[in-house]
C-alpha cells in the first residue's frame, strides 16, 4: 500500500513523514496490507487538534459510534459530534452525562463544544453520551484532557492515511505511535496514540533542548509501520 504523500505547514517547521507499513497476517493466515501514515509536521506552541477514541455499537438496531478528541489545547475550541445509526424511522434523541462545566451540548445532535481556559486544565474523565430511539438505549464514555502548550511543550501533527497500498479503503487503522528523544536516532520515549481520529498530539513538561521525533501507524492486526523519516526541534 502507498501512503499518501502530504504536506502539513505548521509555524516555519515543515517536514514529509512517509510512512508504509510492512504486510502482517489476518487471523486466519492470510496477507493483509494495512494503512501508511502520511505528512506529520512538529512545532512548540501551537494548537492541538483532531481527535480521540471512544464508541460503542450494538447488533441491534441503534448504535452510537464516533472517535472523540481526548485532548484539547486550554484556550483552543473542542468539538465532538457522534454519529447514531438509522433507527428505521425512530428519531434519535441525545443526552450527556458528567460533561466537563466548560462544555455545550446540543440534544438534537450530540454535539460537545467549548474552549476550556488556562484555568481548567485537567483530565475529565467519564464523560458519557447517550442516544435513545424508541425503547433502545446506547451509550460511549470517554475522557478528555485539557492541556497548556508553552514553551516546553511539543505539537507533532499529521495526515491520517486513508487507503491502503493496494489502493483500497483503509479500514483497520488503530493509532499511531510517536517516538523521541534528545539524540537523533535514540529514542528514549514512546507515546501510543490509540484513537485512529486523532491527527495530533501535544507533549508536555519537556526539558530544554532538541528533541527527534519520528511517528509510526499501528493497525488493528499488530502490524506497525517502519517509523518516519525524523523530525527535530529545539526548545529554548
Amino acid at each position: 500500500m502507498h501512503g499518501s504523500k502530504s504536506k502539513n505547514s505548521l509555524s516555519t517547521v515543515t517536514i514529509i513523514l512517509t510512512l508504509a507499513l510492512a504486510a502482517c497476517s489476518n487471523d486466519d493466515g492470510s496477507p493483509s496490507k494495512p494503512a501508511a501514515a502520511s505528512g506529520s509536521t512538529a512545532t512548540n506552541g501551537s494548537k492541538t487538534g483532531g481527535p480521540s477514541t471512544g464508541s460503542a455499537t450494538s447488533p441491534a438496531l441503534l448504535s452510537i459510534t464516533g472517535a472523540p478528541n481526548r485532548q484539547v489545547v486550554a484556550n483552543q475550541p473542542y468539538w465532538f459530534r457522534p454519529v447514531a445509526n438509522n433507527t428505521m424511522g425512530a428519531t434519535p434523541r441525545f443526552g450527556i452525562s458528567n460533561p466537563p462545566h466548560w462544555s455545550r451540548f446540543n440534544a438534537a445532535t450530540g454535539e460537545v463544544t467549548g474552549t476550556p481556559e488556562s484555568a481548567d486544565v485537567g483530565v475529565y474523565r467519564g464523560i458519557t453520551v447517550t442516544v435513545t430511539a424508541g425503547t433502545q438505549m446506547r451509550a460511549m464514555s470517554f475522557d478528555v484532557e485539557v492541556v497548556q502548550v508553552g514553551t516546553n511543550s511539543i505539537m507533532i501533527s499529521w495526515l491520517a492515511p486513508t487507503e491502503n497500498e493496494d489502493g483500497t479503503p483503509l479500514t483497520n487503522l488503530a493509532g499511531y505511535r510517536i517516538r523521541y528523544g534528545q539524540q537523533t536516532g535514540a529514542y528514549t520515549s514512546v507515546v501510543n496514540v490509540t484513537n485512529p481520529g486523532l491527527a495530533s498530539y501535544v507533549i508536555n513538561g519537556l526539558a530544554a533542548g532538541t528533541y527527534y521525533l519520528v511517528l509510526s501507524a499501528v493497525n488493528t492486526n499488530g502490524g506497525e509501520s517502519a517509523n518516519s523519516n525524523e523530525a527535530s526541534l529545539n526548545l529554548g
